[in-house]
């Protein structure tokens, strides 16, 4: 759970453990998370269906009583929860990504800027703009949140696909050699 709320809210590591069950807004229209950023800053990330279903459950089982003050993670210690260690969730996401290695060996070591990473990275992709994105990550400077904004070749290709709504031209570039293709992106 800890995993997909980090990648499907952008949280910061210091977010995340300092998220309590009354940050959650899971009724009415609108579902969202309110995380208090740097600076104290307030900010809200709107809750997709399947990280709300995904929450539905996981509160089911780890906060039966619902005390709005409770941490949304925590540990279970001296008879009480308590909050969960930024070393404690590094672990945890240590030992679930060396796991996914060994079953897919070329992805990378998961720490929580990772996952708050392919989070923006997503949502740019997705279609939202770069002053939403500085939004919705908790960014003053629109300069920080460009570096969510590097596009690679299957971008600009697509891109130029939706310019030119001429197939053509996209064939043609699918009919050249690699190395052609190279000299072309070596002069970008």
């Amino acid at each position: 759970m800890i995993i997909i709320f980090l990648f499907m809210t952008g949280a910061r590591l210091a977010e995340l453990i300092n998220c309590k069950i009354r940050d959650l807004s899971l009724t009415g229209k609108d579902f969202y998370v309110v995380f208090n950023g740097k600076g104290n800053k307030t900010r809200l990330v709107p809750i997709n269906n399947e990280l709300y279903n995904n929450l539905k459950y996981y509160l089911s089982l780890f906060h039966k009583t619902n005390n709005p003050d409770n941490y949304l993670f925590y540990v279970h210690h001296k008879g009480h929860n308590e909050q969960m260690s930024e070393d404690n969730i590094q672990r945890i996401l240590k030992k679930y990504g060396d796991l996914a290695r060994k079953i897919n060996p070329s992805l990378p070591q998961i720490h929580p800027h990772l996952l708050r990473h392919s989070f923006g990275a997503i949502n740019y992709r997705a279609g939202m703009s770069l002053p939403e994105l500085a939004k919705i990550m908790g960014h003053d400077n629109l300069e920080t949140t460009e570096i969510y904004a590097e596009t690679d070749f299957d971008m600009v290709k697509q891109a130029v696909q939706n310019m030119t709504k001429d197939e053509n031209t996209l064939s043609k570039w699918d009919d050249l050699s690699e190395e052609d293709k190279s000299l072309v992106k070596g002069n970008e």
